[in-house]
C-alpha cells in the first residue's frame, strides 16, 4: 500500500479496510455458530444481571451478569477519571 500514490492510497484503503473488518467479523461468526446465545452483545449482558438478580440459578447468567458488573464498573472509573481531568484542566486555567 505504500507503493500506491495518495489518490489510489485513499480509494484503495477503504476496500482493504472493509474486507479485513469483514474477514475478522465473518471468523467470530463461524467461532460463535455452535452456540446461538450471543455473549457478545452488550444488552444480553444486562438481561442476564436481570436474570440472575431474579434469582435464576443458569451459570450463563451468571457469567453474563458479571461482564454487565464489570461494564458497569469501567464505565464508572472512566467517567471519574474524565471529570477529574476536566476539572483539574479548568482549575489550572
Amino acid at each position: 500500500m505504500n507503493t500506491l500514490s495518495g489518490r489510489l492510497f485513499a480509494r484503495v484503503s477503504v476496500y482493504v479496510q472493509s474486507a479485513l473488518i469483514g474477514v475478522c467479523f465473518w471468523r467470530d461468526v463461524q467461532r460463535m455458530i455452535g452456540d446461538w446465545r450471543p455473549a457478545w452483545a452488550p444488552p444480553v449482558w444486562f438481561a442476564g444481571l436481570h436474570e440472575r438478580l431474579l434469582g435464576d440459578p443458569d451459570t450463563y447468567f451468571h457469567s453474563l451478569a458479571n461482564r454487565a458488573l464489570l461494564a458497569v464498573l469501567a464505565a464508572a472509573v472512566l467517567m471519574v477519571a474524565r471529570i477529574s481531568r476536566v476539572t483539574a484542566a479548568t482549575a489550572s486555567c
